[in-house]
């Protein structure tokens, strides 16, 4: 077994203070990437409403518009791998910022003047085209900046960046909304988008310079794909997305149409959710240290069980209950989904491995809703089978991993 296929278990705790304790690259990409999400959280959550209250679409052709914008991110995950290994990290955000900063400023023009439907929805999916290969990007590059014993609590940085990022970004959204107009949204995107890019510019150093030799993208994404190891392991970790990506799914539909919870508990929920990680991810990160990533990802893909108690308890407090159990989960499985590929990855061919597992997180985001709506549709009135069936893909990949880990063992 290639060296490159052991995941060592990492054993590290360090008492010096947490800015001394990461490369400032890590610091750089995690600040570039909360103001990625803090502008993609501004503008495109509320899509759904200026289609649908401004423009007078239907719920379902909103709906679909948006599936449309997103689709391009899938393709983006695999490609953006590939580019970030020829041409370098710094290089690749630094393009894809400048070609969507003067797109953000176009949207912004566009929505303010009402132009056009399918024009603006063209410029929105090439601005989150690139803004899926920028934060995809810094992955790669906290990748590359972190040592072996720092990968879960890097990544575990990047998931607290993240959801900060999301919940500023939403907050404003709803203020800008309340006092000025749907194209103030895409006019402080585009406004974060300029801080991100400047902070690259003259204070990201170069990660990885890229490769000299010129590949095919069959052949580059061939490689990533022909490493059976991480193949089988990016297929277990969407399996378990498909779970997790119910909280922001099926969950608000159970809750408010069958648990008859208002819009705002379902809301307070998914604060809990975000304030729970910013929180706590960092000392989870420093545990999962402790407790070795691969036990870490088996027992995070387990706590996704927690949901099946949703079929029996049904007040707010015991839902909240599952949803600190579950968010649980979340913070053991996303950072070290992130480390073990990275762990899996040569140096020279890290980021199209990382876009692997972006692909199968793009994917999943994409089929989870899909997966959700058809249960609900098939068992409206039976919530034992309905959160049984889910908990069995999370109990399934929990005992796939053990398996995975027992063949990567050897």
């Amino acid at each position: 077994m290639d060296k490159a296929n052991h995941l060592p278990k990492i054993n590290h705790f360090s008492h010096r203070s947490i800015f001394q304790h990461f490369d400032s690259g890590i610091w750089i990409a995690n600040a570039g990437n909360f103001l990625n999400w803090t502008g993609f959280s501004v503008s495109f959550p509320l899509m759904m409403l200026y289609l649908h209250d401004v423009r007078g679409l239907s719920g379902t052709l909103a709906g679909t518009v948006l599936a449309i914008i997103a689709i391009p991110s899938i393709v983006t995950s695999l490609i953006g791998g590939v580019l970030s290994d020829r041409f370098g990290r710094r290089r690749l955000i630094l393009i894809s910022g400048g070609i969507s900063i003067p797109l953000s400023i176009l949207a912004t023009l566009l929505i303010w003047i009402t132009a056009p439907i399918w024009i603006i929805v063209i410029i929105i999916a090439f601005i989150m085209l690139l803004y899926g290969l920028i934060n995809a990007t810094f992955r790669t590059a906290i990748a590359d900046l972190a040592p072996p014993n720092l990968l879960s609590e890097s990544f575990g940085l990047l998931a607290i960046s993240t959801n900060l990022g999301f919940a500023v970004g939403t907050g404003l959204a709803g203020l800008l909304v309340g006092f000025f107009s749907y194209a103030s949204l895409w006019g402080v995107l585009s406004l974060l988008g300029i801080a991100s890019f400047l902070i690259v510019l003259f204070s990201f150093r170069e990660s990885f310079p890229g490769i000299t030799e010129r590949v095919s993208f069959q052949k580059s994404l061939f490689k990533a794909i022909a490493n059976r190891n991480l193949l089988i392991f990016v297929s277990l970790s969407f399996m378990v997305l498909l779970v997790l990506l119910q909280l922001t799914n099926s969950l608000s539909v159970f809750s408010v149409d069958y648990l008859g919870f208002s819009t705002a508990q379902y809301g307070l929920l998914l604060t809990a959710n975000g304030l729970i990680i910013v929180v706590f991810q960092y000392p989870v990160s420093r545990g999962i240290n402790w407790l070795g990533e691969r036990k870490a990802i088996i027992l995070g893909s387990l706590l996704f069980c927690g949901y099946l108690s949703l079929s029996w308890f049904r007040n707010y407090s015991w839902v909240l209950v599952t949803m600190i159990i579950v968010t649980l989960g979340e913070m053991l499985i996303l950072p070290t989904m992130s480390s073990i590929t990275a762990q899996l990855s040569p140096a020279d061919q890290r980021g199209r491995y990382m876009g692997l597992l972006s692909f199968s997180q793009a994917l999943a985001t994409s089929v989870a809703p899909i997966l959700g709506g058809v249960l609900l549709d098939v068992l409206p009135n039976n919530p034992l089978y309905f959160w049984g069936i889910l908990s069995g893909l999370a109990l399934t990949a929990s005992l796939g991993f053990i398996v995975w880990n027992k063949g990567l063992s050897r």
